[in-house]
């Protein structure tokens, strides 16, 4: 991706969260909710394009809007893309405290919040060197992305830690369609 795609990127995501606590009571347009999920999108392509500490300055400002729209699970998303994003650029200790800030707030019952903590958390834990954990980790998001039809995150769960994947043993339920 290259740089001035970014900051397209970039000034469309601050554009959009900009504005999130005045959209919270709008009638017309998108919700705070929409509002937020694209401007985590857009932090997730500058954060793609390895980018982090661009994504990360903007998964601060999203979580900062998403807690004050009072929008849970996009506040989890980016306070664990913050944690990621810091981990990411060495700061762990840093990346952390962000971590338990989504940890204090997810819920079992958010597919988006609870499957982007789980990746992070699990990342953390890779890290720390527990990989047995990491991999418990792994394949908990794995089963839940699978189980919640949330395909590209348990993509990555399996691309995170593949070996556990390859047994015959442990089925997988295959999306229906073409």
């Amino acid at each position: 991706m290259d740089r001035k795609r970014n900051v397209v990127l970039v000034a469309v995501a601050v554009a959009a969260t900009l504005g999130i606590a005045a959209l919270a009571g709008c009638q017309r347009g998108p919700s705070a909710s929409e509002q937020l999920a694209t401007s985590l999108a857009a932090a997730d392509e500058v954060f793609n394009g390895r980018q982090y500490e661009e994504a990360g300055t903007l998964f601060e400002t999203i979580s900062a809007d998403a807690e004050a729209a009072g929008v849970t699970s996009a506040y989890v998303e980016a306070c664990a893309m913050r944690a990621r994003s810091l981990l990411a650029t060495g700061n762990k200790e840093d990346g952390r405290a962000w971590l338990e800030k989504a940890a204090a707030s997810v819920d079992e019952t958010d597919p988006a919040g609870w499957s982007r903590y789980l990746g992070v958390r699990g990342r953390f834990e890779w890290q720390d060197d527990d990989n047995e954990t990491a991999t418990l980790t792994f394949v908990e998001m794995f089963d839940y992305c699978d189980e919640h039809d949330l395909y590209e995150r348990s993509t990555s769960a399996a691309s995170t830690r593949p070996t556990w994947l390859r047994s015959p043993a442990r089925p997988r339920r295959r999306p229906s369609g073409p």
